[in-house]
């Protein structure tokens, strides 16, 4: 006859740390799920773009509207904005600035025309 004392058993609730393992799976799928969104779709000519931080809203428009570019949607964060601009070479343009990132803005994301059916709904 075994006994009941001296068979373990798991505890109920589990510590935090033995939750980290997929905590962090779940954020690198999530963030791969993000790059490979703005990554895709169709051009609409609009970047997201950010400067350094510290820069104030002032300073990265400015930033954007010196290279010919134009501020489609302001964030809650000072040093990122949506720009629009038809110039090609646009996020090249905008590193050499001095912004930290440049990268085009799916249609999708809400930044584009919204001559689409989809958008329009």
């Amino acid at each position: 006859m075994v006994r009941s004392e001296s068979i373990p058993t798991a505890e109920s609730g589990g510590r935090l740390l033995d939750y980290l393992p997929a905590a962090a799976l779940l954020f690198c799928g999530l963030a791969a799920l993000a790059v490979s969104w703005l990554l895709s779709g169709a051009a609409s000519g609009q970047y997201l773009v950010m400067t350094r931080p510290g820069f104030t809203l002032a300073q990265s428009i400015d930033l954007v509207t010196t290279d010919r570019g134009r501020i489609a949607a302001t964030t809650r964060f000072e040093n990122v904005v949506i720009a629009g601009s038809d110039d090609a070479h646009f996020t090249a343009s905008m590193r050499m600035a001095g912004a930290w990132l440049a990268i085009p803005v799916p249609a999708v994301a809400g930044c584009g025309n919204s001559s689409s059916q989809e958008q329009s709904l």
